[in-house]
């Protein structure tokens, strides 16, 4: 562990930052090719189940079970039902009809509806 700390220096958060673009691009390009095959309903429903596979596997090696407890269940379900069940349900439909590049490029767009939504309401 500490050879990767000397290997990434002070530049952990740029790293990571890296990486994490890396992996949404070649997700987006995976759930591509699967959506050629899959309906988006479907896919979306799949990505989710492994989701929670992974989820509760990290929490079973972690040991970290109380970590959910806080957390009020209501607004959780709500959150990823129309986040999760109906926002990638959208992208991976607009992944069938536009493509990943521009699907991704037209997603670069979102910071600045979000700021403009907030604004009017």
């Amino acid at each position: 562990m500490e050879v990767l700390t000397d290997w990434l220096g002070d530049y952990r958060g740029e790293w990571a930052a890296l990486g994490a673009a890396f992996l949404w691009a070649a997700s987006t390009t995976v759930y591509g090719l699967l959506g050629s095959r899959l309906p988006p309903l479907l896919l979306n429903f799949l990505k989710g189940i492994i989701a929670v596979l992974l989820l509760g596997l990290t929490l079973a090696f972690r040991g970290d079970r109380e970590i959910l407890l806080p957390l009020p269940t209501g607004l959780l379900l709500l959150s990823g039902a129309l986040g999760i069940g109906l926002g990638d349900t959208a992208f991976f439909a607009a992944l069938n009809q536009l493509g990943p590049r521009r699907t991704l490029l037209l997603e670069t767009l979102a910071p600045a509806i979000a700021a403009l939504l907030a604004r009017i309401f």
